[in-house]
């Protein structure tokens, strides 16, 4: 017996681990460039550049820098008008508060509407209230005289907050700079780093007064979120506002001119003659301790000290000054400090290669993931990760240290120990592979038996596949191949007999079962057919199969035929009893939405049919659907059907039909207290063996299906000469249709001749619903006069005139017997 080689190799344990070696590398570096992408790794990027700068930066101050703070919410612009008066010998001033309403705006216009409407009259005019009036209007005039301070000092700059957005790469057009494109680099649009070659952008920018901001020496954005950078530009609706630390800058340098102004297409900013250092999307990045709120050795003047009179423009002469709220999270406290730094040159520096080096260690990491440690032992590859880590961290640590140079390895790292955790455990996993792979086959083995026999086979298909593969497996198979060939789906135990042919070509005779059931799916196909005839017949027999199964049931012989499929005797092989099977073939019948309802109605009510628990009502095992073919597993009866005994020359005694017809009385009483209505009481639905005496009602569930619908082709689908005069109306009937058909099938017995019989159909249904029945003892003479009577209250037209139930009809049939 030869196996597959891929199998073999599979539970062999080897081959596997030889080809995907390099995978825990590669799905490391996926997975981090994934996270990467979100943003949530940049905490991890930016650990180690603050932790250096928190313990390494100097605290030396330059003394140019002095902060006034301004308590929030207990300013006003009067107040803020007259610290202009003391500011104007300063270098720069940062005004870094709400500049966004005006005050008094509405009392100054109230005040000038009273002033206009004052008599014109001079000497009234002097006459209160017009002097309080005009000492009032100057009072109230604050913003005008802020703006002259403003003005007048020509070294004032306006804070405007706005909120960051995420960088975008595109020119911004600077009233003052012109046009300012950052040089971006391909590469980064698909591996993130830190090192962000795009612009920052802002959203909801706040700017001040338009009277303050003509006024002042120019404008500087300040926002809340604060991450070590500050941008020198921000874009806003595709233009560039400089930020306030580097309008701070320009003016403390005196690059007053737009001239003296230069950004570098590779990143810096050129301010007259100093240089200044940014990333390649011009921010900043100060080397200082930041959030630091105590601002040590920078002083700090509360603005109530400056307005006592205390100090004059002397003490402000050649610095910068920082206007605010002083907090804890202020933007103030790193503005001053990074402001201060920068004065001083200390500028950590984002290197023109720094990039490139990011991306030179990510792949020097990957292909040690890939092609070395899966090589080595378990501790010298954890030796190896030990040194490259320490190695990535230490150049990072290093280079930020003593060259002032920030080169973000953090990624490389985190790809590092990600991808050695992963070879670890596949490693470690590897050595139980064998193991696992082979209780995986048992266990997938023992489901697959489990499921073909419970008659799941394309499941059991479906775990053999998963299982190694030895003479066991394709012994199972092989009767996988025998249960297909009893359902007559050939085309797939020919896949079957197939899959064991690719293992063991000679195994048994699937050479020849593959011929043969090839042979009749390729008969099936050109009768455009399936397993079952359009009559609903299954294919019972071809040299060589198996014999069928319907379900879980062994079909023996037909044993019946029906208007819609037939009827078998079957074995239930798990208990060893015989069943009968009836068979429908509703998909020939029915088709689109009406055959699912069909399907809906069949099992709603063949489910409530096999609730009945009645000694002269046929008992319902199962019911089921298979190869497109509806069924139901009931007693098998070995009496005849009544249809036998409806002519002449066989009918039954009177006295034994009243008897047989009690019976069905009864079964309609006990099945219509049950909310459950047959609709086709007929001799062929009653088995009665005459040996024990016993009527059998069979069909309950099944009759719905066969009343007054009509298939797709207009055929009526029952007995229609049992019907009611309701069914025939195709109204909505109840058990007295049961008693008027019981009452056709009692005349029936009774006569040898039915009560309606026409050459047509349109003609029978007329004459149920109009025409009297003839007199049963024009066709039997000597028929009782009960016997009659019991036959005309039964086939009344208007069912409330017929016996209510079965139980009274019942009890009339007694009573007729003496």
């Amino acid at each position: 017996m030869r196996l597959h080689k891929r199998n073999a190799a599979i539970y062999s344990g080897q081959g596997g681990a030889v080809r995907w070696q390099w995978a825990p590398g590669l799905l490391a570096l996926l997975m981090v460039l994934l996270l990467a992408q979100t943003g949530l790794l940049q905490p991890l990027e930016r650990f180690v550049y603050n932790q250096t700068l928190q313990h390494f930066a100097p605290e030396t101050r330059s003394g140019k820098v002095v902060v006034v703070d301004v308590p929030e919410g207990e300013w006003s612009q009067a107040q803020l008008a007259e610290l202009m008066k003391r500011t104007w010998r300063a270098r720069a001033v940062g005004l870094m508060l709400p500049l966004t309403h005006k005050e008094y705006a509405r009392a100054s216009v109230v005040v000038s509407r009273y002033l206009e409407e004052l008599p014109a009259n001079r000497n009234q005019r002097k006459l209160e209230p017009y002097p309080t009036l005009e000492r009032l209007q100057q009072e109230l005039a604050v913003e005008h005289r802020f703006a002259e301070g403003i003005r007048n000092s020509k070294n004032i700059i306006l804070g405007a907050a706005y909120q960051s957005l995420p960088p975008e790469s595109h020119t911004v057009q600077s009233e003052l700079f012109g046009p300012v494109t950052p040089r971006t680099i391909p590469v980064i649009d698909y591996l993130p780093s830190m090192i962000s070659p795009l612009m920052s952008h802002g959203s909801a920018l706040q700017p001040p007064q338009e009277t303050l901001l003509e006024a002042a020496s120019g404008i500087g954005l300040v926002s809340g979120e604060f991450d070590g950078r500050f941008p020198a530009l921000v874009g806003y609706q595709d233009t560039g506002y400089p930020g306030m630390l580097f309008q701070l800058l320009r003016l403390n340098v005196g690059a007053t001119d737009a001239k003296q102004v230069k950004f570098l297409p590779q990143g810096g900013v050129q301010l007259g003659s100093r240089y200044y250092p940014t990333d390649r999307g011009y921010r900043f990045y100060p080397y200082v301790r930041f959030n630091d709120p105590s601002l040590k050795g920078i002083r700090v003047y509360p603005i109530a000290e400056l307005l006592n009179g205390s100090y004059n423009s002397r003490y402000f002469e050649g610095k910068t000054i920082l206007i605010g709220h002083l907090s804890e999270n202020s933007p103030l406290v790193n503005m001053t400090l990074s402001l201060d730094a920068l004065l001083q040159q200390q500028a950590v520096v984002i290197p023109e290669w720094a990039i490139w080096g990011q991306y030179g260690t990510l792949a020097a990491v990957v292909l040690l993931l890939m092609f070395l440690l899966p090589r080595l032992r378990f501790s010298t590859s954890s030796v190896s990760v030990l040194l490259a880590a320490l190695l990535v961290l230490n150049a990072e640590f290093l280079l930020l240290l003593l060259a002032r140079q920030w080169l973000p390895l953090s990624l490389s790292l985190l790809v590092l120990l990600l991808g050695y955790l992963l070879i670890s455990l596949r490693s470690l996993l590897g050595r139980q592979e064998e193991t696992l792979a082979l209780e995986l086959s048992e266990s997938n083995r023992q489901l697959g038996r489990m499921l073909q026999n419970q008659g799941e086979l394309e499941q059991a298909q479906e775990k053999y596949r998963r299982c190694r593969v030895d003479g066991e497996l394709l012994e199972q198979l092989y009767h996988l191949g025998l249960d297909f060939e009893r359902k007559r789906q050939f085309s797939k135990a020919v896949s079957v007999f197939q899959q064991i042919q690719g293992h063991a070509g000679s195994f048994r005779d699937v050479t020849e079962r593959i011929k043969r059931n090839q042979t009749m799916e390729q008969r099936i196909v050109l009768s455009n057919g399936g397993p079952a005839t359009p009559s609903g017949t299954v294919i019972m027999s071809a040299e060589g199969l198996q014999a069928p199964t319907i379900g879980h049931y062994q079909v023996e012989r037909e044993i019946g035929r029906g208007a819609m499929g037939l009827v078998y005797l079957a074995k239930d092989p798990r208990i060893g009893r015989e069943v009968a099977i009836k068979t429908m073939a509703l998909s020939s019948e029915f088709e689109g939405t009406q055959l699912a309802e069909v399907k809906e109605r069949f099992y709603r009510e063949a489910e409530t049919a096999g609730r009945l628990n009645h000694p002269n009502i046929v008992h319902v095992y199962d019911i089921g659907e298979e190869q497109e073919l509806a069924y139901i597993a009931m007693d098998y009866l070995r009496g005849e059907h009544l249809g036998c005994f409806t002519r002449q020359k066989s009918l039954l005694p009177i006295k034994e039909v009243l008897v047989v017809v009690e019976q069905v009385a009864d079964a309609l009483a006990y099945a219509h207290k049950k909310k459950v209505v047959h609709r086709d009481i007929k001799p062929a639905n009653i088995i009665y063996d005459r040996g024990e005496g016993i009527a059998k009602v069979t069909d309950f569930g099944v009759a719905c299906l066969t009343d007054s619908s009509k298939t797709k082709t207009g055929t009526v689908l029952g007995s229609p000469s049992y019907m009611s005069p309701e069914q025939v109306a195709g109204k909505k009937v109840d058990g007295r249709a049961d008693i008027f058909s019981l009452g056709v099938t009692l005349y029936q017995l009774v006569t040898g001749h039915l009560p309606f019989e026409a050459d047509s159909l349109g003609s029978l249904m007329y004459k149920i619903a109009n025409d009297a029945h003839p007199k049963p003892s024009k066709f039997r003479k000597g028929i009782p006069a009960c016997v009659t009577r019991i036959i005309n209250k039964c086939m009344q037209k208007d069912p409330t005139n017929r016996y209510p139930d079965g139980g009274g009809l019942a009890a009339a049939l007694r009573r007729c017997q003496g």
